[in-house]
């Protein structure tokens, strides 16, 4: 991209839009989260006295809106890397002007004039062709930003990440007159977060069971920066079924419409129903996080972290190396305190889905709530079978996490004398 160097007398000539680089800079960045390589759209509007910078991905549209003084109203299509690049080249806090031209748009000011290339956006080939909402039948509330992240990093920890089953990578959204329930799963763990709300569509109170699946990455990628109250709104193009969008935006004007998912994420109510449980065992959230820490650092391959639970406290252990033939497998154990009243049990759990949990909890202790059956299989070894385990943050009472365990034969059940005892002691 080549300096152009400065022309006052072209400058002169160009009607424009000024506006601050710092601005603008930000603008372009926010809008190119989820495309780094995409085409902006600037537009700039004399009458609000703004510019909005829009760039389109395959289903998602991000954009801001930012002051500017308007002589003439701005409407381009430019290459996003090269407008970030030029703008690098001025000082923050001084004011360019931006000028459309044949080639490409100008932008002038401190000392120096830059030009930056069109592009043809994804807009004129892709889903957001002759996008435009309906009105009159928005869902519509604001939720604070921070709280609002607060609920998807709790959720982010039972989210799928296989792009071939991608109802599982999506955050399902329900909403009602008042409460905002956020689900996630990845068919082996869930989380349930539910925040008090006023929601109300455009005319009138919530349809009765309104939901909306959107991929997961996505929305927080989006409301990652986003400050203040976000309005939340579900919103339908000319197709009332096939073009819903959400969308968010801050007081700042960011905001961002994402095409929600063709098929719903499936309802957790039959997952997450509660139900009696006669284990119960309550622990210190850092000293289990540590002990997992220490034995899941050289877990073998596919195999589980084994919880063994006793009057006496928890002593989490895995297989810490290829079992060798005609040899003893290599053991790592940890103790952790815990207060549990129960018979001995012993339960697994994969280290890929528990470990995530204890990382969103608030309060200081965690507790675990199952019930496990003991079973013989075909071979009359003794086996316990994966259960539902319910994880309550005893710091939170707003979430519902639940996690199954992973099946364990005898042979997975029991570990050598020397290292049960030494963890014990």
């Amino acid at each position: 991209m080549p300096d152009q160097g400065s022309d006052e007398s072209v400058y002169s000539m160009r009607m424009s839009t000024e506006v601050i680089v710092k601005d603008l800079l930000a603008a372009a960045r926010y809008a190119m989260k989820t495309s780094t390589k995409g085409i902006l759209h600037l537009f700039s509007s004399r009458s609000a006295g703004t510019i909005t910078v829009t760039c389109d991905g395959e289903d998602v549209r991000i954009q801001q809106t930012i002051p500017a003084t308007v002589e003439t109203s701005l409407h381009i299509d430019v290459v996003g890397k090269q407008l970030v690049a030029a703008l690098k080249g001025f000082t923050a806090r001084a004011t360019v002007a931006l000028s459309a031209v044949e080639d490409g748009l100008y932008v002038d000011g401190d000392g120096r004039t830059s030009l930056v290339s069109t592009g043809t956006p994804v807009t004129n080939h892709g889903p957001w062709r002759n996008f435009q909402p309906r009105p009159g039948i928005d869902m519509s509330e604001t939720v604070d930003a921070d709280e609002f992240r607060a609920m998807l990093t709790k959720a982010g920890a039972t989210v799928g990440h296989d792009a071939k089953l991608p109802v599982f990578t999506c955050v399902r959204i329900v909403p009602t007159n008042d409460l905002l329930t956020v689900e996630t799963t990845n068919r082996y763990a869930a989380t349930r977060i539910r925040m008090a709300w006023d929601g109300a569509w455009a005319d009138g109170p919530l349809i009765p069971n309104a939901e909306v699946s959107i991929p997961f990455k996505r929305l927080a990628t989006v409301v990652a920066t986003m400050r203040g109250r976000i309005m939340i709104q579900v919103k339908s193009g000319p197709d009332v079924f096939l073009d819903q969008v959400l969308a968010v935006e801050d007081a700042d004007g960011r905001s961002a419409m994402i095409h929600l998912l063709g098929e719903h994420h499936p309802s957790l109510d039959r997952m997450l129903k509660p139900r009696s449980c006669d284990q119960i065992a309550v622990l210190d959230v850092a000293s289990l996080a540590g002990a997992i820490s220490q034995v899941g650092a050289r877990l073998a391959k596919d195999t589980p972290l084994v919880f063994a639970f006793s009057p006496v406290g928890l002593v989490v252990r895995g297989l810490v190396g290829p079992a060798k033939t005609g040899g003893e497998q290599e053991w790592r154990a940890e103790s952790v305190p815990c207060d549990y009243d129960g018979d001995p049990a012993t339960i697994g759990f994969s280290p890929d889905y528990l470990p995530p949990m204890l990382d969103t909890l608030v309060g200081p202790t965690v507790t675990l709530r199952w019930t496990q059956p003991e079973i013989h299989d075909e071979y009359n070894t003794r086996y316990a079978p994966g259960v539902p385990v319910n994880v309550d943050d005893d710091g939170d009472d707003t979430t519902t996490r639940l996690v199954m365990s992973w099946g364990l034969h005898e042979d997975q059940w029991s570990a050598p004398d020397a290292v049960r005892q030494g963890a014990e002691s």
